[in-house]
């Protein structure tokens, strides 16, 4: 059991750093002044990336942990609230880039 717990654990924190990635190259390429198609296409990247990863700990990991774990589940509730908060500026950003708003 451990070792499933390790193993999804180091999925989820291997995931977080390749989001991070993403997210640093993006801001980059809006520092530097990347072509527009550059820019929308490292953020389609990222939202789906970041997309499939909250489904996966919202749907899975958190409510297993939760059960599993229940003092701990005023913190995932907190988490899942933080992802809410995410996919609305998420949503908002893929607006504005819709609307060449770099």
């Amino acid at each position: 059991m451990a070792e499933q717990q390790d193993s999804y654990e180091g999925v989820f924190a291997a995931q977080h750093r390749e989001l991070d990635t993403l997210f640093a190259g993006l801001i980059e390429a809006l520092r530097a002044g990347d072509a527009p198609e550059t820019i929308r296409d490292d953020f389609r990247r990222l939202r789906e990336m970041l997309e499939a990863h909250v489904d996966r700990e919202d749907r899975l990991y958190y409510p297993s942990l939760g059960a599993l774990r229940p003092f701990h589940r005023a913190v995932l509730d907190g988490l899942v609230a933080a992802h809410d908060g995410f996919q609305s500026r998420r949503a908002e950003i893929d607006a504005r880039l819709g609307r060449q708003e770099l």
